[in-house]
């Protein structure tokens, strides 16, 4: 079982391996996911490359049992 500080760790080496386009992805939280058990959400922020924030973060989501990040 993995915990918090981890899956942050490898929700942000996934977001870093894809290029962003200019845009800033930073942390924001990590929670469970009461509708997933064995994966958590991890949200970043987007920011625009001259500095604003977007509506609406990104969602990774990281699985407890294989320590895979994907997309939501």
């Amino acid at each position: 079982m993995l915990h918090e500080k981890l899956v942050q760790v490898i929700a942000e080496k996934f977001v870093s391996s894809h290029d962003q386009h200019g845009f800033d992805l930073r942390f924001a939280l990590t929670m469970r996911d009461d509708r997933r058990p064995k994966e958590w959400s991890v949200v970043f922020d987007v920011f625009t490359p001259s500095g604003d924030l977007l509506d609406g973060p990104v969602v990774v989501i990281v699985s407890d049992e294989t320590n895979e990040a994907r997309f939501l």
